[in-house]
């Protein structure tokens, strides 16, 4: 059994194994080199070789042209994103209800940094712009990932581990080096 720490270090360790193992896009480059080639040659023939009936030209043009489209429509959409499994809920040991990260709030015992709090002092003005919600919500993002870091690896100002949180729901600690199976919790709750 594992505890929360090590699911967020296997989501890391997971992730890196996908990089790693990500085919390579193919390349785009000869085919579109080939096809321009091919291409010029269909224009230089029509333009140099003045029949009135150069069904040969636009034909050397027309493969050239689906030659390089071709060339550059293969590499397009391989590329595809790849995403780490984020912690965004756990389940509490004492009052097995669903505590989301987003929404806790929590601070370092030895530095006492403080997580959860918006750090954004933005006037009402700036938010109700678009640029202002852009913003807030960019905020938001860094702000969750601030604070997955500093609960399941380690605090950003310190370096030190927070053993425990305290739940929102029963105010009680949440240790977050005790194993932690997710189906056994969860068949606790439903029974």
């Amino acid at each position: 059994m594992s505890s929360l720490r090590d699911i967020y270090k296997k989501s890391f360790d997971d992730y890196n194994d996908k990089i790693k193992n990500k085919p390579k896009p193919p390349r785009m480059w000869p085919g579109i080199l080939l096809g321009g080639i091919i291409m010029a040659c269909g224009v230089w023939r029509g333009k140099y070789v003045n029949d009135n009936s150069d069904i040969i030209g636009v034909i050397i043009i027309i493969i050239g042209f689906i030659i390089f489209s071709f060339g550059f429509f293969r590499g397009w959409g391989e590329e595809k994103i790849i995403a780490r499994d984020r912690i965004k809920k756990f389940i509490c040991h004492n009052c097995l209800k669903s505590v989301l990260v987003e929404k806790l709030d929590f601070q370092c015992p030895f530095c006492e940094t403080k997580y959860g709090e918006l750090s954004n002092n933005a006037s009402k003005e700036e938010v109700d712009s678009l640029l202002g919600l852009i913003a807030k919500s960019m905020i938001i993002s860094a702000d969750f990932e601030q604070k997955e870091a500093a609960l399941f690896d380690k605090c950003g100002q310190c370096d030190r581990k927070i053993q425990f949180v305290e739940c929102y729901y029963c105010h009680k600690p949440i240790n977050l080096f005790a194993p932690y199976n997710k189906e056994e919790l969860e068949a606790k709750v439903y029974v």
